[in-house]
């Protein structure tokens, strides 16, 4: 039975490498229905594509998690450095011809 399979499965799944593209893709944008398919498809029967989108998903929700805590935050506390203290760092910062 595998060996009648495995034809149709190379066929209607591309390599890791496509899927892995359009995993990542489908992170930024809508994907069409042909290629939802075929990474649904594809990581059916390729556990490496099944784990490398998990941890994608995982990373992007703790980015985001991330993200909505420094929102929250309040910034009125964030130390700031005075005009001073700027100029010093750029002076020290310039080419040493330009001192």
């Amino acid at each position: 039975m595998m060996k009648i399979m495995m034809p149709l499965i190379d066929r209607l799944s591309p390599s890791c490498d496509v899927i892995t593209r359009k995993i990542s893709e489908s992170m930024d944008h809508p994907i069409s229905f042909r290629d939802r398919f075929r990474i649904r498809f594809h990581i059916l029967f390729c556990a490496f594509c099944k784990r490398y989108r998990r941890q994608l998903l995982a990373i992007r929700n703790m980015l985001e998690k991330s993200r909505d805590r420094l929102e929250d935050e309040d910034t009125t506390d964030t130390p700031v450095l005075s005009p001073e203290a700027k100029e010093r760092i750029k002076h020290s910062l310039r080419k040493p011809e330009e001192n």
